[in-house]
């Protein structure tokens, strides 16, 4: 069977966002406030470097053939699998108009993305899983309201990615805006909701949703940045239509369930809200159900690291 490959530049994204959030600073006698607003004209880098562990089981349906179980026993033979990717997600804001919007743009770069099996074997990977993407967009920062103008990538885009990303963005945002104003100080947490609708593209009834949460803990506070411990749980289903051509066991959709959960550290610039630094690790179990009657379960170790860095102020494209 084709199972549908892992979307790691929409992964990113997600996470890089969410990896994004930002405190506003204040005098030193106040605690500082939760902002996560992009601020005019900033010009910010992430770079993330993932590598995940990645064991799969097939369980063919009781009346698979011989080769169908052969390919399976195959497929098991190549576990576990590893993948290493590098991702850089640059943001780029402008002046705040006088109509209180401002125009933004990220781009987000795959750098490097390999896979090789338990031998060291390499795993071809399709072009079209690689490259990048850049979004063009305004936001009010005041409702946090966000406007998509262009979704480009290096292969072309369906078109109905455009109204998904925007949907997702402002869900994104959405999560945000619920703990902007919020005091922190040392020793407390605050909880971010992780829920949104997934942008899965494609023929016939597509659908994802992510529900989960991040939480931070503030453990210290030195020279304008602040550390946190953080933790995440996940829970996600979706449900995929191959499109027409591929190769598929049989017709209909591929229905898919995760959940996971991580912890990790994480520090942030108070002046400009730069994200610093990131580490965690997330270990997630998926199943997989293809609609001829097939299993996949898959289980992942992933290690995330990032770091962040200030650039010269360049205008977002309008």
């Amino acid at each position: 069977m084709t199972l549908p490959l892992f979307r790691p530049r929409l992964a990113g994204l997600v996470l890089g966002l969410l990896t994004g959030a930002a405190l506003a600073a204040k005098p030193a006698a106040e605690p500082p406030l939760m902002d996560m607003t992009p601020r005019p004209n900033q010009h910010q880098r992430q770079t993330m470097d993932m590598q995940a562990l990645m064991t799969m089981r097939i369980e063919p349906r009781a009346d698979a053939t011989d080769e169908e179980k052969a390919r399976a026993q195959q497929a098991q033979a190549a576990m576990p699998m590893t993948m290493k990717m590098r991702l850089q997600q640059t943001l780029r804001t402008g002046a705040l108009k006088a109509d209180g919007w401002m125009p933004l743009t990220l781009d987000h770069r795959t750098m490097d993305l390999s896979m090789t099996t338990a031998t060291g074997v390499p795993v071809p990977i399709p072009a079209a899983k690689t490259g990048s993407m850049t979004i063009t967009a305004r936001l009010q920062p005041q409702d946090l309201r966000f406007e998509l103008d262009s979704l480009q990538g290096q292969q072309p885009l369906d078109e109905q990615m455009k109204p998904m990303m925007s949907n997702l963005m402002n869900q994104l945002l959405g999560m945000t805006k619920a703990m902007r104003g919020k005091k922190l100080v040392v020793g407390e947490s605050f909880e971010m909701p992780l829920d949104a609708v997934l942008p899965m593209p494609g023929p016939g009834p597509n659908g994802g949703q992510l529900n989960g949460q991040m939480r931070y803990t503030l453990t210290r506070l030195d020279k304008g940045i602040a550390y946190f411990d953080a933790g995440v749980t996940l829970d996600m289903n979706a449900s995929v239509t191959p499109p027409a051509g591929a190769s598929a066991p049989a017709a209909g959709p591929v229905n898919m369930a995760a959940q996971g959960g991580g912890q990790g550290k994480f520090s942030m610039r108070l002046a400009d809200r730069l994200a610093l630094t990131s580490d965690m690790t997330l270990q997630t179990q998926m199943t997989i159900n293809a609609p001829n009657g097939d299993v996949v379960r898959m289980d992942m170790d992933m290690t995330m690291k990032g770091r962040g860095e200030s650039l010269k102020p360049v205008a977002a494209k309008r």
